[in-house]
């Protein structure tokens, strides 16, 4: 198999190039053994840089040799098709509605607050106005929280899955 490389957070890419390639290059101080690597799979260029799938090359190398967690034969093509098939997640309708409301409560009580003010309830408005911010800033928080654990409960939903689907593939 042939591998692009490149330098950890760097968006120049170098090859594709075989493995023992790579290793030689090392070998005589042209990359590093910290670089990341992807499979050449005929990707376009932005495709490449987008990926999420690049990996240390000392993954790589355990991966084509079959080593770690008792792999007895070379599991590359299937992380790689993992990472390939790794969906988008979908936003939380709880979180949207809790953010509609903190930006409704946001922009309405510093309005109910100077509308207080203005008829002689001063001290009224003020609390209205700092409550009805505070309160829109903590749901704001909340929804922030509801969001992150939604994206994760479904990232982890779809890492289970393709977990069982390479579990189950028959082993040639």
């Amino acid at each position: 198999m042939k591998y692009y490389v490149r330098a950890p957070g760097d968006s120049k890419m170098h090859g594709p190039y075989l493995l023992s390639d790579i290793r030689e290059q090392i070998s005589k101080g042209e990359l590093r053994s910290d670089f990341e690597a992807h499979l050449a799979e005929g990707q376009s260029y932005g495709a490449l840089k987008r990926s999420a799938a690049w990996m240390p090359l000392t993954t790589v190398y355990q991966l084509e040799r079959g080593v770690g967690v008792g792999a007895q034969e070379a599991v590359l093509p299937q992380v790689l098709a993992v990472s390939r098939s790794i969906r988008k997640t979908e936003k939380s309708g709880v979180a949207t509605a809790l953010s509609a409301v903190a930006v409704l409560e946001l922009v309405a009580s510093p309005i109910a607050g100077i509308m207080l003010a203005s008829q002689q309830a001063g001290y009224l408005g003020w609390m209205v106005f700092v409550s009805g911010v505070v309160s829109g800033l903590i749901l704001l928080g909340f929804a922030t929280v509801i969001d992150h654990l939604f994206e994760f409960v479904q990232r982890l939903r779809e890492i289970e899955y393709l977990a069982r689907k390479i579990a189950d593939q028959p082993r040639a």
